[in-house]
């Protein structure tokens, strides 16, 4: 489980705290405009809910903030999520390691690939095709993956921010936003963005996310939700729950468009999500107190 936190004048440094009181690791980073804390590990059954619960956000909080000279309140909490991690074998989940495992069935030849992590999936995935060969007595052969580049890593660099501010027009802050998620499949959103000028329009404002990332997110990215857009492609809902809750109907009539939806549709999608996330906040303790956007 993990918090977002205003990056503000209490902290601008990354912070690790390498033991705390039940032998844990957390961290503070800041990330995209806010304070990043984490993380919790929880035993969980199958069925459980994952979301950020109060206990486990009081917790956090008490960690982070007896470095800090202003400590971080519960009201103070923007945004949150929570995540399932697979860990191979048994025991208390801080114990356990985070390495991936491959595993070859001797009878059936099924190869599974067990634990692991985001961070490290090209290495699974090198790892998983090294035994497909072996299991067929097949020379082991240097993966691709060393060499395969990311979509939207061709011809980045640190300046193409720049290059989107001035060939399109667009603020500062959303040439950024767009070149962070997108690399240099960031011009694609915005000539879409130049086809259709109100798809140039913010989701919501103050913030950097434009309409026409839902257009792309639905046509190459196989989004289909208000979760997949808000969470997923543009982390709008990462930066703020309040945010994203505001930014819903227009998301969705994006969407509506896009996915062939009728207005009854388009309205379920909307009140859901919102139940969703209002749900999330209040089982953290934000209901009495909002998390501001």
């Amino acid at each position: 489980m993990h918090l977002l936190l205003p990056l503000d004048e209490r902290t601008s440094d990354a912070m690790v705290v390498p033991k705390t009181d039940d032998g844990r690791v957390i961290f503070a980073i800041p990330w995209l405009g806010r304070l990043l804390v984490g993380t919790t590990d929880d035993e969980i059954a199958h069925g459980d809910e994952l979301l950020v619960r109060s206990a486990e956000a009081d917790y956090l909080l008490q960690q982070v903030n007896r470095y800090l000279s202003q400590p971080f309140q519960i009201a103070d909490v923007v945004g949150g999520f929570a995540g399932l991690r697979p860990l191979v074998s048994w025991g208390e989940t801080k114990n356990l390691t985070r390495e991936h495992e491959v595993e070859v069935d001797p009878e059936s030849g099924l190869i599974s690939v067990l634990g692991g992590k985001w961070t490290t999936y090209r290495a699974m995935a090198e790892d998983a095709i090294n035994a497909v060969q072996q299991r067929l007595d097949l020379p082991v052969r240097g993966c691709v993956t060393r060499q395969y580049p990311l979509s939207g890593s061709e011809g980045y660099s640190e300046e193409y921010p720049r290059t989107l501010v001035s060939r399109y027009g667009v603020p500062e802050e959303t040439a950024r936003h767009l070149a962070e998620k997108l690399g240099t499949r960031a011009a694609t959103v915005l000539d879409l963005a130049r086809q259709e000028p109100e798809m140039a329009q913010p989701l919501v404002a103050g913030h950097p996310a434009i309409r026409a990332e839902v257009a792309y997110s639905a046509r190459n990215e196989m989004a289909a939700t208000l979760d997949d857009v808000l969470g997923r492609r543009t982390g709008l809902q990462f930066f703020s729950w309040e945010a994203a809750m505001a930014a819903a109907p227009v998301v969705a009539a994006v969407m509506q468009r896009e996915m062939g939806w009728d207005s009854a549709q388009a309205r379920r999608a909307v009140d859901g999500y919102t139940d969703t996330i209002s749900d999330w906040m209040e089982k953290i303790g934000l209901a009495k107190h909002p998390a501001k956007a």
